[in-house]
């Protein structure tokens, strides 16, 4: 079963390091995966990210592990 390590921090009263998304490049996606961020908040609100660059950019967070909060 799948372990969810950012809500298992945020029971436990840990700080957990992220950052928000608001790009599509999956160069610079996949550059990210490699910096230990805990989780990434992708901005489709203000920012131009449609359902298919949404969606490459979930595929490399899913594949890295890191959780991802959509808004």
């Amino acid at each position: 079963m799948f372990t969810n390590k950012l809500k298992a921090k945020i029971r436990e009263g840990q700080v957990a390091i992220g950052t928000w998304i608001y790009f599509t490049d999956l160069f610079a996606i996949e550059a990210m995966v490699q910096t230990g961020y805990e989780w990434w908040l992708i901005d489709t609100e203000h920012c131009p990210i449609g359902t298919e660059g949404l969606l490459r950019i979930l595929s490399v967070a899913t594949s890295s592990g890191t959780p991802s909060i959509v808004r």
